[in-house]
């Protein structure tokens, strides 16, 4: 009975300690932001170091400190960073208030670093006996090391399109109307998709344009909150109409997610167009572009997410058109 109370205890200190490494590993991230300067927390939250460093190590160092020997079955070298990353999530989004975007970029990222960092400690536990404590805690040094060669290392920004096509029983002096301005859309107009429906991106509520000294300005809104502007900078009725983006105010990030500025020094939206071309006297083709740059350690990774997140956004949009220019 002794024995069975002492097990327990260490099990408890095991898991009391892996709850301390989880708290504290959430709050050195979130403390970047308090500490420095947006631009460096910004560099440091998208970093090598944060998206395959720190789960790496804490990957590792989890699975560690919850292993007594080597002799644990080979599942529980999966369940333990995948409930490891789960529970860092939740308390990113409950008590730091990360957004869930943010937290859906990374969980891939995060999941498969700290499944290698508990592989390479299974490996040391069979290879070796003796000193694992301090051969294992080494690990925890690799977001640090890894932050230190990067900083050698320049990101490289990269631009990236999204394109969307719909078909419209109307012809594009029907169609164009809608392109200038749309007023009123109402929260079931649009097609249901991922990124508005489950992640909360705010859906359009309208876009109106307006002619200020000679520059023709569209303002659009999302939701309750979410401005913006786009200037138009070449017009050629019921052909092309395309603009430059303009993000006057930070209400993108505040009312979807603080880490995802559309005019940052990791992404920034640049131009979109709309296209017309007739397919027969009453269907035309509506193309919907979007340009962009990225500036990530990972550029090619976000810009999947940009094509779904993004490509989302597009196809709420064109279908909206479609249904006001075919009513």
């Amino acid at each position: 009975m002794k024995r069975e109370f002492g097990g327990t205890i260490w099990v408890f200190l095991r898991l009391l300690g892996v709850f301390l490494l989880l708290l504290l590993f959430s709050l050195i991230f979130y403390s970047l932001e308090l500490f420095f300067d947006s631009k460096v927390a910004g560099l440091f939250s998208v970093s090598f170091a944060i998206l395959f460093g720190l789960p790496f190590s804490l990957g590792a160092l989890t699975t560690f400190l919850l292993t007594s020997g080597g002799s644990k079955t080979a599942k529980f070298y999966y369940v333990v960073p995948a409930l490891m990353i789960f529970s860092i999530l939740i308390i990113g989004g409950i008590f730091l208030g990360e957004g869930v975007i943010c937290l859906v970029l990374i969980a891939p990222l995060w999941l498969s670093s700290s499944y290698l960092g508990a592989v390479v400690v299974k490996v040391l536990f069979d290879r070796f006996e003796k000193r694992m404590g301090l051969k294992c805690s080494m690990l925890g040094l690799a977001p640090f090391l890894i932050l230190m060669l990067e900083s050698f290392h320049t990101q490289v920004p990269k631009e990236f399109r999204v394109v969307r096509v719909i078909e419209i029983d109307a012809t594009p002096d029907e169609i164009w109307p809608h392109l200038i301005s749309m007023d009123n859309i109402s929260r079931n107009e649009g097609r249901w998709n991922l990124t508005q429906n489950v992640l909360g991106v705010p859906r359009p509520h309208s876009a109106l344009t307006k002619s200020i000294n000679q520059q023709k300005i569209r303002y659009a809104q999302w939701g309750d909150s979410i401005t913006f502007e786009e200037n138009i900078v070449f017009e050629k009725v019921n052909v092309r109409l395309a603009w430059q983006f303009e993000f006057p105010n930070d209400s993108v990030e505040k009312y979807t997610d603080r880490h995802i500025s559309p005019d940052g020094q990791h992404l920034k939206i640049m131009k979109g167009q709309y296209s017309l071309s007739e397919i027969s006297p009453y269907t035309t083709r509506l193309t919907l572009e979007t340009a962009y740059l990225v500036r990530t350690p990972v550029n090619h990774y976000s810009a999947l997410w940009g094509e779904l997140f993004l490509g989302d956004i597009q196809r709420n949009i064109l279908q909206i058109v479609k249904a006001r220019s075919e009513a």
